[in-house]
């Protein structure tokens, strides 16, 4: 207290003060009685103080959210919002989503769309008293995680890897690939490491997927506040590519003969034989027609092969797309020609001692040449050796430089070929071998008388 003595009374803190009343006296000269003023009473409010700042909430919409003040000699309350970062702020009224606007605890149905908004609440108390402000609080508001593309199937080669990719819609998004290997019953996260990466990112990446086919996969997408959004699962097929066991073989055959191809391949799904009359430069697939069969299968069938030799032929093997095929090696078909007699022998009458020779003609491919006689009318045979009356064994003529003694021989020619083509055997040419005629008694002289008669006579070898 100060001026107790003065027409104003002064009091310097009012705390504890309240409902206290104060009268003046004033007196005058006496012998004038003094005058007591009517009693002013003193009302003391205490400010509105808050005890208790609301604080920041998160949450994921459209879930709500509600944030309170407890404060002490409140009267009134007025919560406030900024969209602003706290720059301005603007009273709230108790309209949706908000309620409770005027109260200790304001209540927010749906979060959507408020992300970031600061909230804080007007404290106000018995006038004359200041409102109090409360801190300001932040509504986090999570969107959730939306998966706009989930991961697609996927088709592969064995070892050749691939990758999955999941695109999703949302904040500070995680990322965690899960694989399933029973059909998607059970899952399993995985882990960086062997085949796997990028697990813990929005593509997984797979270096090789053999042992992989059939497998599944999907992607868990986490933001923090929201629950997880889990995409469609994907499907890993992993196509093993053909693998030839069993490669064709070059075959040589004689020609009308017929002949096959054939390769064994595992992973195999179809064939096509390919053929090449240049030596292997161009390829041509074969259809089946005319000679050929089974074209499209393992085994391609060649029913006569004339006119083919030098052909090579190799089988390109398809597997499972996208597994690139498999090409055999080419096999050659050799194909030759039989020999064929063209002239055979002709029998031939000579006179002892003189000589002969037998000629034969023939075709084919890579002849040789074997005289044979039979010296038993053709019963049996034996090969002619070079030596002796005899020259040519091996050739297309066979000479005899003398053929006395041989007559009524049978002399044939064995003609071979390129295996695997069957000899040609000429027919038999007789050789006639005539004695020349060799006076051994000559006619004598003889002298006789007439009227008697006489004879002469001769004796002679020879045919």
């Amino acid at each position: 207290y100060s001026g107790v003595f003065t027409n104003t009374l002064n009091i310097s803190n009012s705390t504890g003060l309240n409902g206290y009343q104060y009268s003046c006296i004033v007196s005058g000269a006496a012998p004038c009685a003094a005058a007591t003023t009517t009693a002013a009473i003193l009302t003391v409010n205490i400010a509105p103080a808050i005890t208790t700042d609301p604080v920041n909430v998160a949450t994921c919409a459209p879930a709500g959210a509600s944030f309170s003040v407890t404060a002490t000699n409140t009267l009134t309350y007025q919560w406030q919002v900024s969209t602003d970062g706290g720059v301005t702020w603007v009273n709230l009224l108790n309209v949706a989503p908000y309620s409770g606007v005027t109260t200790p605890t304001l209540n927010i149905s749906n979060t959507t769309g408020l992300n970031g908004y600061q909230y804080r609440c007007i404290v106000s108390g018995a006038a004359p008293c200041a409102a109090a402000t409360s801190a300001a609080a932040i509504l986090t508001v999570g969107a959730g995680p939306v998966i706009t593309v989930p991961p697609a199937n996927a088709t592969i080669c064995s070892p050749s890897g691939t990758s999955f990719n999941v695109t999703a819609a949302g904040a500070g998004l995680t990322y965690q690939w899960q694989v399933s290997t029973d059909g998607g019953v059970t899952w399993s996260n995985l882990a960086n490491g062997g085949v796997y990466s990028g697990v813990f990112t929005a593509t997984l990446n797979i270096s090789n997927g053999t042992g992989l086919n059939g497998y599944q996969y999907r992607c868990i997408v986490s933001e923090g506040l929201c629950p997880s959004a889990t995409s469609t699962a994907a499907i890993l097929t992993v196509n093993d590519p053909p693998v030839i066991t069993t490669q064709p073989v070059t075959v040589t055959v004689c020609s009308p003969s017929g002949t096959s191809f054939c390769v064994t391949a595992t992973n195999g799904v179809s064939y096509q034989w390919q053929v090449s009359t240049d030596g292997g430069v161009t390829w041509a697939n074969v259809i089946n027609g005319g000679v050929y069969g089974g074209a499209t299968t393992s085994c391609l069938t060649i029913s006569n092969a004339t006119g083919l030799n030098g052909y090579q032929y190799w089988c390109i093997v398809s597997g499972a797309a996208p597994c690139a095929a498999a090409t055999s090696v080419a096999a050659t078909l050799t194909v030759n020609d039989p020999p064929a007699i063209t002239t055979p022998p002709a029998s031939v009458t000579i006179c002892s001692p003189s000589g002969t020779s037998f000629t034969v003609a023939a075709t084919g491919t890579t002849l040789t040449y074997q005289w044979q006689v039979s010296t038993d009318g053709g019963v049996t045979w034996s090969n002619v050796i070079n030596g002796g009356v005899y020259g040519g064994a091996t050739t297309v003529t066979l000479t005899i430089s003398n053929g006395t003694g041989l007559n009524g021989y049978q002399y044939r020619c064995i003609v071979s070929g390129a295996a695997p083509c069957a000899a040609a055997t000429s027919i038999a040419a007789i050789l006639t071998v005539n004695d020349p005629p060799v006076i051994t008694t000559q006619p004598v002289t003889v002298t006789v008388c007439s009227p008697s008669g006489t004879s002469f006579c001769v004796t002679a070898t020879g045919t």
